[in-house]
């Protein structure tokens, strides 16, 4: 019965069915909310404790459902409720499962490609031009995402943004020095890379708290303690008060560069005589 409701709801998602598609079994309508409850708690989990996060999602559950019938039954056709709620929850339980490895996979692409040029062309730092979250929500549609979905990206800036400082390129100049480094016990490497980071990353966090504390953040630096802590709220006020589809031109831009890219490693790779690094 479960992997019946899943599949009709994903091809909702696709437009290749409709809420009337779905079982209006007691059985199907409660996977169905219990699927969207637990998706929920689990966005909501990001800001929340999870008792609170629970009782949110029930909350926004039974919100949708009293939503629906109350339009329906006004319209006259109060029968239908059962199944066009159910759709409501699991089309957006959907499109919250498949945003988390939307975001991890666009993440892992710009921090794969600053690593790449940090290591290979010898620059100290590179900083991209987009962001997972604005690539998210530039490129499906704020209004696909949604308010919870846009609030778990505006909490995923804090790792996922800021990438002046990236560990995947610091370790990548690591290991390309290591080959040309006749050092016994290269499997300590990791090791110690470990002990480096947990020790710098406390120390660090340490000195930050006691530093604010004593003096007060913004006088420490406005930058970051003014500005970029407003980046967050600011991304998410901006698509919840201009909520838009797709940006197709940026589709055709990406696809441009993709192509351009492509062809220059094709030919970095094929042809000795190729004079440009990608």
């Amino acid at each position: 019965m479960l992997l019946n409701v899943l599949s009709t709801a994903w091809r909702i998602c696709i437009f290749r069915a409709g809420p009337q598609d779905l079982p209006a079994a007691t059985q199907a309508v409660a996977h169905a909310v219990m699927l969207a409850v637990v998706v929920q708690a689990v966005q909501f989990q990001l800001t929340l404790p999870l008792l609170a996060a629970i009782a949110q999602s029930v909350v926004a559950v039974v919100v949708v459902w009293a939503f629906t019938t109350g339009v329906l039954n006004m319209r006259g056709t109060p029968e239908r409720a059962p199944q066009t709620a159910s759709a409501l929850l699991m089309t957006n339980a959907i499109f919250s499962l498949l945003l988390v490895p939307l975001l991890l996979g666009v993440a892992f692409i710009i921090f794969i490609a600053i690593s790449r040029t940090v290591a290979q062309g010898g620059v100290a730092n590179m900083f991209p031009p987009t962001n997972p979250p604005d690539f998210i929500s530039s490129g499906i549609g704020s209004s696909a995402v949604g308010a919870k979905g846009l609030g778990a990206l505006a909490i995923c800036y804090a790792w996922s943004v800021d990438t002046l400082i990236l560990m995947m390129s610091a370790c990548a100049n690591g290991l390309k020095l290591l080959t040309d480094v006749k050092a016994a016990h290269h499997r300590r490497l990791f090791a110690a890379i470990v002990a480096v980071i947990t020790l710098t990353l406390s120390a660090s966090i340490a000195m930050v708290i006691y530093l604010s504390y004593q003096h007060g953040a913004i006088n420490l630096s406005s930058f970051y303690f003014n500005n970029v802590s407003q980046y967050p709220f600011r991304f998410m006020a901006f698509n919840l008060g201009e909520p838009a589809g797709p940006n197709w031109m940026g589709w055709t831009h990406t696809g441009i560069g993709a192509v351009v890219m492509g062809a220059l490693m094709i030919a970095q790779h094929r042809f000795v005589w190729w004079p440009f690094h990608p």
